[in-house]
């Protein structure tokens, strides 16, 4: 019996983000005798919660596409995987990639691997154990090189390379619980510029004392970057130059030399429930929590926990319209830096009652409500605009924090 497929799809605009609903619904008819998908019916079923909807009649290509877009990839059906053991079947990793087939899992044994890698195929590299399954590249340019879809690395620590410890030229591809250590430049790397570059994940990894940025989205779109431990590197994570549509969000990023999350020439991202902690000490280049940049515009950034960085966000290149609320500023050095004739201007609240940002040099009192504050009556917003400039105003001042993500 073929049932309607829903879907929950998210996107994020300037005051809040919405949630449609949409439900694939197929029709079929009798064709030489057998039962054939000949359209769909996509419903939109409007915000979730809402009782709106409209219908409309598609073929079965035009659906395929659709699904590939809402759900990442159509997958070809394949035969059960095979799980090839490391050093068991092949003595190395490499090895184990040229002998395996797509969607075949490499379990590999803890012991220290000195390769580079190649991942031309969609295969899932297991290690044993995270701590001591360990790929040392011996000073190398590349670890791991992914360039095949839907390939999974997970449980590894990758560690001394000169270029790249993990980078992906490739698309849906699962990045988890692995330890990065000793890079000279990029750690994890999501390389746009060779590849389409959407829709990798990066989660649960732990990224040290490298020497740039220890996450890199280069031109590529759709990626999801969550619960990263991000310290001790020069900078935490980085976007650039069209990296666009990705999400970053529950990393902890702390310490790092310059910056905590830097976006240069992006837009429409989202940064969300980060603990952005202590950087910008020992650099002079953005110094701070979170960096808008050169033309970094309509990006989201909401509910971190942004405290003292050596400067709290640094603005500037006509990044404008980025919006931001929901934050917590405390005791950064410097809560926003707008760079001189950079003419930089953002949203700093998401209007009446969502409130704004909690800063933590904000010294004024809660005694009125309302969207003019002009009401007797507490409602946790201050009753006067936090000014950072000109053209930079928090109407609607938080009076508490929210507290840390983790």
């Amino acid at each position: 019996m073929l049932l309607p497929r829903t879907f929950y799809i998210r996107f994020p605009l300037k005051k809040r983000i919405l949630y449609n609903v949409y439900v694939l619904v197929p029709s079929v008819n009798k064709h030489n005798s057998k039962t054939v998908i000949s359209k769909f019916t996509v419903i939109w079923l409007g915000e979730r919660g809402m009782s709106r909807h409209v219908a409309l009649e598609t073929s079965l290509f035009s659906f395929l596409i659709f699904s590939s877009l809402l759900s990442g990839i159509i997958h070809p059906v394949m035969s059960a995987p095979t799980t090839i053991t490391v050093p068991d079947d092949y003595p190395t990793i490499q090895g184990a990639i040229n002998n395996a087939n797509n969607g075949d899992i490499i379990f590999v044994r803890s012991g220290v691997y000195h390769e580079t890698i190649v991942v031309n195929k969609a295969v899932s590299l297991i290690g044993q154990d995270q701590a001591t399954t360990i790929i040392d590249a011996d000073g190398a340019r590349t670890a791991i090189l992914i360039n095949a879809d839907n390939v999974t690395v997970s449980g590894f620590t990758v560690q001394d390379t000169r270029w790249f410890e993990l980078l992906v030229q490739s698309s849906y591809c699962l990045l988890s619980n692995n330890t990065l250590i000793e890079c000279r430049e990029y750690p994890i790397y999501l390389d746009g510029s060779v590849a389409h570059g959407c829709c990798n994940t990066v989660t649960n990894n732990t990224i040290l004392n490298c020497g740039d940025a220890g996450i890199v989205v280069w031109e590529a779109t759709g990626n999801c970057i969550t619960t990263n431990v991000v310290k001790d590197n020069v900078f935490g994570i980085w976007l650039y130059g069209d990296a666009n549509l990705n999400l970053v969000e529950y990393n902890n990023i702390t310490d790092n030399e310059d910056s905590g999350v830097v976006l240069i020439i992006c837009s429409n991202n989202t940064l969300a429930h980060n603990d952005i902690i202590h950087n910008g000490w020992a650099s002079d280049i953005f110094q701070s929590g979170i960096a808008l940049t050169v033309g970094s515009t309509e990006n989201q950034v909401v509910s971190n926990y942004v405290a003292t960085n050596r400067i709290g966000i640094f603005q500037n290149g006509f990044s404008n319209d980025n919006l931001v609320y929901h934050n917590s500023f405390i005791n950064n050095g410097i809560q926003v830096y707008d760079v001189p004739g950079s003419l930089a201007n953002n949203i700093w609240d998401s209007g009446y009652p969502w409130g704004g940002n909690y800063w933590s040099d904000y010294n004024n009192t809660d005694l009125l409500r309302g969207p003019y504050q002009n009401i007797t009556g507490t409602d946790g917003i201050g009753d006067v605009p936090y000014s950072i400039d000109s053209g930079n105003v928090d109407h609607y001042p938080l009076m508490k924090p929210y507290a840390p993500s983790f």
